[in-house]
């Protein structure tokens, strides 16, 4: 395989996780919506909105690392 087909065939691997990524983040805030508005007490609406905040931020870091490997 020549140099540049390894890098693209890489590139589309890593968009591909990028992808994926992103999919996972947007199915698992679409669940955690979904349960803050069930809930009863604030106390569970705001252990709720601290794993939204915590899955944000895994997905930010998630993604930059991705995005850092594509450079």
């Amino acid at each position: 395989m020549i140099e540049g087909q390894k890098e693209c065939f890489w590139a589309n691997g890593e968009k591909d996780h990028i992808a994926t990524l992103t999919r996972e983040y947007e199915k698992t805030l679409l669940e955690l919506r979904a349960k803050k508005k069930c809930a009863k007490d604030a106390a569970s609406r705001a252990l709720i909105a601290q794993q939204m905040k915590e899955v944000k931020h895994e997905f930010r870091t998630a993604m930059l690392s991705a995005k850092r490997s594509l450079w």
